[in-house]
């Protein structure tokens, strides 16, 4: 206790040590210095703390699992060096923790952070960068407190696995610069307890190139969306689950305490092929954008937007709440699920994923200029189907029928394909096969001619007499 390292310029490698209370190790030189501890690093653990300062950067390495209870001064700007393993840094009792510089995390085998103090809100004190690089760098919180916050003013960049954890109410992100961040958060509650992380972007950022991954395998697990302070949107590079399987435990929701107005999520801009299977709640609406493929295999409690901007999304579950469905003209809306608001179509509607599988609209439906219904034909009439439950009347008139799959309709065959119905409504007009102004027959890929018929409550296709062709269009 008591004693002054003072690095002066030098770099300096400890293979064991230990550090009583009181012990300072700086560097008073504008020379960068470095502090290594090594692999066989250690600290007693208890209320034994070093204390650093000055222009000096610590590179922790090694696979200890001791706990490291670093206390550092304002005058530290030297920042963080983490390689490796598994070495576990508790924060605790200290609130500017962390000092200021860079701070660099090269995971790959586990490192995590543990902090338990009330005031412990990691990198509060000024702006810095953030580099993740490889996997599994994990911060684990154990704080008591209501809210304890990551990362608040860091720049994050790399290309690496971030993972968030604990079993408490946490903010991250608040006055952050995620833009060229290309790694994955994933945000997982730990075995003990649920996990309410708040993310919170400034305005005018982004996290495109950003993959979040809700894990909620082991616990509850909510990542809330504050209101964001620009025109209340999140963009982000993608939104995951670990799988496609639905699990209650993973769930989107906005704060109510927090949010006066919508807050809209700007999913997909990584062109990944990925899917949602949880919950989502509140005053929370979501746009697909890019050209991937999302299933969103997601119980729907929210009174939001689910709107279809670009790729493909397949909607596999059910909305308990009335959140609308809107389709623009570079988006797909496939899947077997149940829409109970309304549905709005200026793009292409694709129900199924497989064949003979049905999307079901208990709400109103529109079918806007430029809209088109695609459908996958089988053997034997079987059809994917898309289904309106909704009372009310429907007009096709600005609908175009597309058949992906001609090979399937056979001459002869006798069969007749439903490709929507309308149980509880009407349907009225006629739509048409794209390629032919309004045209109402196509040609299969055998030759023959197959017609669209329309009655009150069905949209069917079945083969027709090519000599009635011309009257029938």
């Amino acid at each position: 206790g008591g004693y002054l390292i003072d690095l002066n310029g030098h770099d300096l490698t400890l293979g064991s040590w230990t550090a009583a209370s009181g012990a300072l190790v700086t560097n008073s030189s504008e020379t960068a210095a470095t502090l290594i501890l090594a692999t066989s690093a250690d600290q007693a653990s208890g209320s034994n703390f070093a204390t650093f300062g000055g222009n000096l950067a610590i590179k922790v390495c090694g696979s200890n699992t001791t706990t490291f209870n670093p206390e550092l001064t304002n005058t530290h700007t030297g920042g963080w060096i983490f390689e490796n393993n598994d070495y576990n840094v508790q924060i605790k009792y200290h609130t500017d923790q962390m000092g200021k510089g860079r701070i660099v995390f090269n995971g790959n085998g586990g490192f995590t952070t543990y902090y338990d103090s009330a005031n412990a809100n990691w990198y509060e004190s000024g702006a810095r960068t953030v580099q993740v690089n490889g996997t599994n760098n994990t911060f684990v919180s154990t704080m008591n407190a209501n809210f304890n916050e990551f990362l608040r003013h860091a720049s994050l960049t790399g290309s690496g696995e971030l993972i968030m954890t604990g079993t408490v109410k946490a903010e991250f992100a608040q006055d952050a610069d995620w833009s060229d961040f290309e790694g994955t958060v994933v945000i997982r509650a730990s075995s003990s307890g649920e996990f309410q992380p708040y993310f919170w972007l400034p305005a005018n950022n982004d996290a495109k190139k950003t993959a979040f991954v809700v894990d909620g395998s082991k616990k509850k697990t909510t990542l809330f969306f504050r209101e964001a302070a620009t025109a209340g949107i999140y963009e982000l590079g993608d939104l995951a689950t670990p799988t496609a399987t639905y699990n209650a435990n993973a769930e989107l929701a906005t704060p109510n305490s927090y949010n006066s107005a919508d807050t809209t999520i700007r999913t997909g801009y990584l062109n990944l092929d990925s899917a949602f299977a949880g919950k989502v709640f509140d005053r929370l609406s979501i746009t697909k954008v890019g050209t991937g493929t999302w299933t969103f295999n997601s119980r729907l409690y929210n009174t939001g937007t689910i709107t279809v901007d670009g790729g493909r999304l397949d909607f596999m579950n059910t909305g308990d709440a009335n959140a609308a469905f809107v389709v623009n003209a570079n988006g797909t809306l496939g899947g077997n699920g149940t829409i109970n608001g309304s549905l709005t179509v200026n793009g292409t509607v694709a129900p199924g994923t497989n064949t003979a599988e049905t999307l079901t609209v208990a709400g109103t439906t529109t079918f806007n200029e430029g809209a088109k219904l695609s459908v996958v034909v089988g053997e034997e009439g079987t059809a994917n189907c898309l289904a309106l439950t909704g009372a009310g009347e429907v007009s096709l008139a600005n609908l175009t029928i597309d058949i992906p799959d001609k090979t399937q309709l056979v001459r002869g065959s006798g069969c007749t394909y439903t490709l929507l119905t309308a149980a509880n409504g009407s349907l009225a007009d006629t739509p048409h096969f794209a390629g032919v102004s309004r045209a109402r027959t196509m040609q299969a890929a055998d030759g023959s001619y197959w017609r669209l018929a329309v009655s009150s409550t069905a949209l069917t296709l079945s083969e027709t007499d090519p000599g009635l062709i011309l009257i029938i269009r």
